[in-house]
């Protein structure tokens, strides 16, 4: 409640505004930040999913269909920036970004057992001018993917493992689907992982493009497959 209150304050101001979280143990519901600009988290907090618990005492471990939360989302932020942070042991995505522009993600950490399941570190959907730099991942699922809509999408100097790599998609599921254009993948490490870059199709998906993509400087390291 507090939170709530102070962050109601700081959305009404009329100037520029700060909320500090002081140390300590917080056990609020799942958070998600929407329709902001000009907005940055800061400050090397931990979002702790205990998401290991969840999977054990409910079954979700063996269950593909279990709807669980993201941890940390964004929808429809532009101009902003997260860094400093960590995610840890999500109960499904660490970090979900829809229909963002200008968003920049910098020196954060995402760490998830390799065996939990639909933990992908960064989900991005619906979402332009995406950057993506500085960051460790280790996690159940994809370290970053795309869906139908990305465009202009930076990932550049990542460290991935264990976890299922960079994927594009999965694409065609639908008619008239969005694209998936100029994704740029740079400087990257991939330890561990199942894959290293691919792009991913629906079996007999309709038709939908994915264009202008760059991987350079990648290295793999004990990964079952390099690219798809």
């Amino acid at each position: 409640m507090a939170f709530s209150i102070a962050w109601e304050s700081s959305y009404n101001w009329t100037g520029t505004s700060k909320v500090l979280v002081p140390p300590g143990e917080y056990l609020d519901s799942w958070i998600t930040f929407r329709h902001l600009n000009n907005f940055t988290i800061a400050g090397g907090g931990t979002f702790y999913g205990q998401g290991q618990i969840t999977r054990t005492q409910n079954g979700c471990l063996n269950n593909l269909n279990c709807i669980l939360p993201t941890s940390l989302g964004f929808d429809f932020l532009k101009d902003s920036t997260t860094k400093g942070i960590k995610s840890i042991d999500s109960k499904k995505i660490h970090i979900n970004i829809f229909s963002c522009n200008n968003l920049k993600l910098k020196s954060i950490k995402i760490s998830a057992p390799g065996d939990s399941p639909n933990t992908n570190g960064i989900h991005i959907g619906s979402s332009n001018r995406i950057m993506i730099y500085h960051l460790m991942i280790s996690t159940g699922d994809d370290c970053v993917s795309l869906s139908p809509g990305s465009e202009n999408i930076l990932v550049s100097d990542v460290f991935c493992g264990p976890g299922h790599g960079i994927s594009v998609g999965s694409l065609g599921r639908t008619p008239k689907e969005k694209g998936i254009t100029r994704l740029t993948v740079r400087n990257c490490t991939f330890t561990g992982t199942e894959n290293g870059v691919r792009i991913k199709t629906w079996p007999d998906s309709y038709e939908g493009t994915a264009s202008n993509f760059t991987f350079e400087d990648l290295v793999m390291n004990n990964v079952r497959a390099s690219y798809y």
